[in-house]
């Protein structure tokens, strides 16, 4: 039996929260609230939070709409969206609030299968990225041996092979061009955090 609309609509709500989440999550799982600057765990009380509403289709699921936020700002003070448009124009450029504000008016309806596809897509992706997470904060229990380099570069060598897993599973004909331009910046921002990496020095052997 399928799923109805609702039902699906509902599951990419759990997954796309959890991606924002991690998104924002440094190596240790610690997310910072977008609008008081709180810090806490991902699943410590941190949500998705929305500039424009949930209720607006167009903007539900897109992704400069959506920032981590505590419990507070999210649920008890109406999002603190006053706070959220100017921190969104600081973190994106000016003029971004305005233009999630006018997209939160447009008509957008989003089929079955589309909703299908993005579960799939977020589902498979944060599943890895979890695991490099855990993995990574786990690195060296019970070892005797100390591995510092490894241990470091656990996430930037990690996280690019689950994305590029990502890429090439939504790369179709008509998006390839900028799938492949995304793959070289990926490719270039872990050359450079290897290097930088490279160059740190332990404080304490």
């Amino acid at each position: 039996m399928k799923k109805t609309i609702s039902k699906l609509k509902k599951e990419l709500d759990k997954w796309f929260s959890l991606y924002i989440r991690l998104r924002d999550a440094n190596e240790y799982g610690m997310v910072q609230c977008f609008t008081c600057g709180i810090v806490r765990g991902y699943k410590d009380g941190m949500q998705n939070g929305h500039f424009q509403s949930r209720k607006h289709t167009a903007t539900r699921f897109h992704e400069d709409n959506c920032q981590v936020q505590c419990i507070k700002c999210n649920m008890f003070s109406q999002g603190e969206q006053f706070k959220f448009g100017i921190n969104l124009d600081a973190k994106y450029g000016e003029g971004t609030a305005e233009e999630l504000e006018f997209l939160a008016r447009t008509i957008h309806k989003v089929s079955r299968v589309e909703y299908e596809e993005q579960i799939s897509w977020y589902n498979n992706y944060l599943e890895v990225l979890e695991t490099i997470i855990e993995y990574h904060n786990s690195y060296g229990e019970g070892q005797k041996e100390e591995n510092f380099w490894d241990w470091l570069m656990i996430i930037p060598i990690n996280l690019s092979v689950a994305t590029n897993g990502f890429f090439a599973g939504i790369e179709s004909k008509s998006n390839a061009a900028v799938v492949r331009a995304y793959r070289v910046i990926l490719n270039e921002m872990v050359q450079d955090t290897v290097d930088k990496i490279d160059k740190i020095e332990p404080v304490n052997d």
